[in-house]
């Protein structure tokens, strides 16, 4: 699956001059596509992180990717977010149907 082309495709885009880094830019992304531009979005992303507004902002406007124990925190929380990053790590998840 072509991360960058399933986003895109949903209708969030970042800028072209804002691609400079892949994994902010599809970090983005995944965020877009799991929440929208709601205040109330960025405010449920700080909940989880305790990032400030500010940060938030960033990571969903394409301007920066969130790291560390932030990326781990919205990895938890966001299935779009963990499937970026591992798809980006060339990881993949096989889910099992035999329940």
């Amino acid at each position: 699956m072509n991360v960058a082309h399933s986003f895109a495709a949903k209708g969030h885009v970042c800028e072209p001059a804002r691609k400079t880094n892949r994994l902010s830019n599809l970090h983005s992304e995944a965020l877009h596509e799991e929440f929208d531009d709601t205040h109330r979005a960025i405010k449920m992303a700080m909940g989880w992180t305790g990032a400030s507004e500010r940060a938030v902002k960033y990571w969903f406007s394409c301007e920066w990717g969130s790291i560390g124990d932030y990326l781990i925190t919205l990895m938890r929380h966001s299935d779009a977010v963990l499937y970026v990053v591992l798809a980006l790590a060339g990881r993949h998840i096989v889910e099992d149907t035999d329940d």
